[in-house]
């Protein structure tokens, strides 16, 4: 009968073995190491204080000067002209360009639409899909 004791691996395989070992190890290290040194170390999705109130600043500027001469027409003005479409157009795609804070996500989101359905509505020739999202549109600004 044999004994464990009398099977030994041969030298050749325990050599093979630790080659193998140190290699995949110094593999690893030298990844974390160079991961380590060429990253920001700041947690996903983290914003500096600062930064947060910079970029809320930022956005209410420029979301409302994006409207600055748009509202001013009345509804009894030509809807159907290029010249409103062109700059329902401008507006919505600024307005899409614009780095949004959370806390406006949804006005934002509720802005672009309006201005999508105007476009569409105007496209179409259709006053009773532009003016409603006018108004919509007007309601929020005045709510911002």
């Amino acid at each position: 009968m044999t004994t464990l004791t009398d099977r030994t691996p041969s030298p050749q395989v325990i050599t093979a073995f630790v080659i193998v070992f140190v290699v995949i190890s110094s593999i690893i290290i030298s990844l974390g190491n160079y991961y380590g040194q060429n990253t920001n170390h700041q947690v996903a999705g983290a914003i500096d204080t600062a930064d947060q109130i910079k970029l809320t600043n930022e956005y209410k500027t420029a979301f409302l000067s994006e409207f600055d001469d748009y509202l001013i027409l009345d509804t009894d003005s030509d809807w159907m002209n290029s010249d409103i479409l062109s700059s329902t157009v401008t507006i919505k795609n600024n307005l899409l360009a614009l780095k949004v804070p959370s806390e406006f996500k949804q006005i934002h989101l509720n802005a672009v639409v309006a201005l999508s359905e105007i476009e569409k509505g105007i496209n179409v020739k259709d006053l009773d899909l532009v003016l409603p999202n006018v108004y919509k549109l007007r309601d929020i600004i005045a709510n911002f």
